[in-house]
């Protein structure tokens, strides 16, 4: 069988790690590089002329769409996008006909995008990412998130980020806490305060981003720390590494 040569550009590192495992085990393609940002990606394009794009959406500079936007003939690669994020239609991509990952997938999931290209370099005839751009094309987020998407079993949960009390980092990954529950996001507690509004949530532990206007009351401690607690009754901890800027977004002196 012959293998599509392909390169992946995403910004987490931990996401690279986990879709190069499940590129190098599908066996249907040959990675050729894979990039941290759109720039780079670009610089190499010329050079390793690869026939897949796995793409994620959102990146610090150039978002994929963008990446996919510098370039001269954007229907001359396949594309697969990958993101945690909703603000981008999902139905938009499918109409499109290139395949769109929400993160975190499996690798089931990610054996289906494969198939998919696989039947899209066999016969092809049309021009779906030039499309995509055309529908977008100022497709960048115009500002803080305001939902964001989960998955929950095989379904997709859409969450509007005023409901989130707080977020928690979960290993590689981090939890939407609502009143509903705790829902699994797929990105860093770090990639995703990125994407919050900074005048309602702050960073008050190295694993803790809260929703300000939740919190029900301060109780300060003699080791310098804070104990915040919120109206859904949880309880959370300022450490003093984060207290000058929970400080500040609250107005405390």
């Amino acid at each position: 069988m012959e293998k599509l040569t392909c390169i992946l550009v995403d910004d987490e590192l931990h996401a690279r790690r986990l879709l190069r495992k499940y590129i190098e085990s599908d066996g249907s393609f040959e990675l050729l590089g894979e990039f941290a940002n759109a720039d780079s990606a670009l610089e190499a394009l010329p050079r390793l002329q690869p026939q897949v794009l796995f793409l994620d959406v959102q990146m610090p500079g150039k978002s994929g769409i963008e990446l996919l936007a510098a370039l001269d003939e954007p229907d001359a690669f396949l594309v697969v996008f990958t993101t945690a994020y909703d603000q981008y239609a999902l139905h938009a991509f499918e109409a499109s006909a290139v395949d769109y990952l929400l993160k975190p997938f499996d690798e089931e999931r990610f054996a289906q995008a494969a198939a998919r290209l696989r039947r899209m370099h066999a016969g092809r005839t049309d021009a779906p990412v030039q499309r995509l751009l055309e529908q977008y094309p100022a497709a960048k987020p115009s500002g803080p998130l305001e939902r964001i998407t989960c998955r929950s079993g095989p379904r997709l949960r859409i969450i509007n980020v005023k409901d989130i009390y707080y977020i928690e980092a979960a290993g590689n990954y981090c939890k939407a806490v609502t009143a509903e529950g705790a829902h699994l996001l797929g990105c860093s507690i770090s990639e995703v305060q990125k994407k919050l509004d900074p005048a309602r949530f702050v960073r008050i532990h190295r694993s803790t981003i809260v929703h300000t206007e939740y919190i029900a009351g301060i109780e300060a401690h003699f080791n310098g720390e804070y104990k915040l607690e919120l109206r859904n009754r949880a309880a959370l901890k300022v450490s003093r590494s984060y207290k000058e800027e929970f400080n500040h977004a609250m107005g405390l002196l």
